[in-house]
């Protein structure tokens, strides 16, 4: 019995912080009341809490409430202070314990195996209703026992569960909750006491972790040696986009609404007015037409005119071309026509400045990722000494022998050798 446990659940009872008579659980799933000469950490921890000054009468287990009115009993017992220490296991003082408005303290003595009755458990006092303003929960463990074992296969079922529920659509990876399992040899190693099994929890925790690690590094490294393959391919595409566009802007005329001038089917058509209706004609006619080839029509600022195939709502709309192609908005009146022909012509000097930019991003993305191919693994040296310590003491707990008594390790070794 945890000498800490007694302790703290006698200071707690003669000391709480609630307002009046304040009450506590104690959580315990690795025994039960015998009622007999048989040892149980229930009858242990009451007689010695009796013999510490605490009432007998102020102590309960919920095993001997059997019925539910029974139940009902005890709990409005706690929930009045007139019982102020409650002691059970996960599965009956769990889910529809409701004693929570005196508790001040909960005391896991043990450690269960699944994340959601630790939940349970903390659940009965952290939760509406409780009328004490500060609650304290205290985890009792033993140095060198198997007590750091349990509550680090908790964490690590816990952290599985919380990966998976994170709905992160970028995550690639998460722990094995297997690790967290013991096998046959290992729990044969415990039994004996080897204290070899605990050191053994902790550098296979550790082992996990930093292959977890390991994999997320190996995989991203995977994604940039694929990246900086296509960068170079995809920058000289650029490169030559934006010479393009250079010239293009270099061969765009100034073009103002006063003093517009295109010229359609051979005739050259001046001022806004005149510009829009010609326009709206020209888009109208294919429009009836119901043409759905792409045609140049006339000239624009130093750029072809060309009216684009008909989309979906059955409207031509027009185009300019130099070296690139630069669409102007779909519109019918004659003004909408003007002004989106003259936003196609600023367009040019804003696709150069952004094909600018996108190729300075990417030149820098490059190098980033070439200084970053050639950075190892941070963790690398200390997953090397784990996984040589794991090995050791793998044999020395006899954990690397397979069935017909030959090493596993060294089966593998045969293996690639071959």
């Amino acid at each position: 019995m945890n000498t800490a446990a007694l302790s703290d659940i006698k200071l707690q009872v003669t000391g709480m912080t609630c307002a009046s008579r304040g009450a506590q659980l104690v959580f315990c799933d690795l025994s039960s009341p015998k009622g007999d000469k048989a040892f149980s950490v229930y009858d242990d921890l009451k007689q010695r809490l009796i013999d510490a000054g605490v009432p007998a009468t102020e102590i309960a287990f919920v095993h001997d409430a059997d019925s539910d009115a029974q139940k009902a009993t005890l709990f409005k017992a706690v929930r009045e202070g007139r019982v102020r220490v409650l002691l059970g296991s996960t599965a009956k003082m769990g889910i529809g314990t409701n004693v929570q408005t005196r508790l001040a303290a909960l005391h896991h003595l043990d450690a269960p195996w699944r994340p959601c009755d630790v939940e349970q458990r903390e659940g009965r006092i952290l939760r509406q209703g409780n009328e004490c303003e500060d609650v304290e929960i205290f985890r009792y463990v033993t140095e060198g026992s198997f007590d750091s074992y349990m509550w680090q296969a908790l964490e690590t079922k816990a952290r599985f569960i919380a990966q998976v529920m994170s709905g992160d659509k970028g995550l690639r990876s998460i722990e094995d909750v297997e690790l967290a399992a013991l096998s046959y040899a290992e729990v044969k190693a415990l039994a004996s006491g080897n204290p070899l099994v605990i050191e053994k929890a902790g550098v296979d925790a550790e082992v996990a972790k930093l292959s977890t690690l390991f994999s997320v590094w190996r995989n991203q490294r995977y994604a940039n040696e694929s990246e900086v393959a296509r960068l170079p391919m995809l920058i000289e595409s650029l490169e030559r986009r934006l010479a393009l566009l250079e010239q293009d802007c270099e061969r765009a005329e100034p073009v103002s609404v006063n003093d517009m001038r295109v010229e359609l089917a051979g005739q050259v058509l001046a001022g806004a007015e005149a510009v829009g209706e010609g326009l709206r004609q020209l888009v109208r006619a294919a429009k009836a037409a119901q043409g759905s080839v792409e045609q140049r029509v006339g000239r624009f600022a130093g750029f072809k005119l060309g009216l684009r195939a008909s989309r979906d709502d059955g409207v031509p709309g027009l185009y300019l071309e130099g070296h690139c192609r630069y669409d102007a908005d779909v519109y019918q009146t004659a003004q909408g026509l003007v002004a989106a022909l003259l936003t196609a012509l600023a367009s040019v000097p804003k696709e150069r400045d952004a094909a600018r930019q996108q190729l300075a991003v990417r030149g820098k993305r490059l190098a980033d990722l070439r200084i970053e191919l050639e950075r190892p693994f941070e963790h690398e040296g200390r997953l090397a000494d784990r996984l040589a310590r794991q090995r050791r003491l793998q044999r020395q707990l006899d954990l690397d022998k397979d069935s017909a008594g030959a090493s596993r390790m060294d089966a593998e070794d045969t293996k690639l050798a071959a």
